[in-house]
Formats: structure tokens, sequence, C-alpha cells
């Protein structure tokens, strides 16, 4: 198993889709001065999905075929010299606990995420499955479960650049901790 030392970070921002990932990932990334990348990213360096949700309209992607596949990119940003990467999608703290510096939980006030999935588009089904997924901190939980150092932060009223500050001064305040 690699490890990455102490200069090399990887955070991932996580959250039930809409919650401004990667808008936020994007004004993050230029704060702590990393690259970002995100699923679109990682299908172009070949992550393939293991199936067609029909009914959700929606790729379905192995979690452990997308950790590795992201890992590899991660690996490949340290190999020409980035102090760290942003790692973003709601499936980004499927990574394993020991590769991560800090799990960036991003949530959403119910009202504002239903407006920002109605406008994406999304069928009045997929809209209250993600709902849902938000009223129990689906993806916060289970980044605890797995054992990743979090912070958290809603994004219902800010703009993104103003969650990434909030991020960005919280960031300051984690402790080094050594990565296995």
């Amino acid at each position: 198993m690699k490890t990455y030392p102490d200069t090399f970070r990887v955070y991932c921002i996580t959250g039930t889709p809409g919650t401004g990932k990667t808008e936020v990932a994007k004004a993050l990334s230029g704060l702590l001065g990393v690259p970002f990348f995100g699923m679109v990213d990682l299908e172009v360096q070949g992550l393939e999905a293991a199936g067609f949700d029909q009914e959700r309209a929606c790729k379905v992607i192995d979690e452990d075929i997308f950790a590795a596949a992201a890992l590899a990119l991660a690996e490949h940003k340290r190999s020409e010299g980035c102090s760290g990467v942003i790692i973003e999608s709601h499936m980004a703290h499927y990574l394993p606990e020991n590769k991560v510096f800090c799990c960036i939980v991003l949530h959403c006030e119910l009202p504002e995420l239903k407006k920002r999935l109605t406008k994406r588009g999304y069928p009045e089904e997929k809209v209250r499955e993600n709902l849902q997924a938000e009223i129990f901190d689906i993806c916060g939980q289970e980044a605890i479960e797995a054992g990743h150092r979090c912070l958290e932060q809603d994004t219902s009223k800010t703009t993104a650049k103003q969650a990434a500050t909030a991020i960005f001064e919280a960031l300051k305040g984690i402790p080094k901790r050594t990565v296995r």
C-alpha cells in the first residue's frame, strides 16, 4: 500500500447531488493551490460504469473501482509535484480514510436543494430520493462510518467562494496527521 507524505494531501468533497460539490471544489482548489477532479475526469481517464440504472437514468459506478481510479489519478498528480488534490463526488467518501487528509461533507437546506435539483431537470422521483438522502445525511454518515475526519459545510445561503473560504479557514485548524 502506497503512503503519502504529510506534504501531499487528499481532500475529498462529498454530499448529496445539488449541494455544490463541483463549484466549491473549484473555489477551494484556488485557495489551496491544488487541482481538483471529479467523476467526469475519472471517466475521461477510463473509469467505466458497472451498468446503467434505467429507473434513475444514471450510471452505476462500483465504489471500489471509483476509489481505485481516484487514488490512481491522485498518485499521478503527486508524481507531477502537486502538493495535494481535491476529489469531488457524491462517492468521494468511499476513498479509504487512510489516504484522505479531510473529508468535506456539503449540506443544503431542503427547499434550496429541491430548487437546485428541479432546475437540473431531475424527475420528481429522483428529486425525492436525493432529498431523503440529505434528510438522513447518507454521505456524512457513511463518511463517519468509514473513519474519515470530517468537516461539514452548509451551502444553502452562501456562494461557492464563501463556502470554500469557510472550509479553507477551518482546514487551517486541523492538525497534521500521518496518512497511512
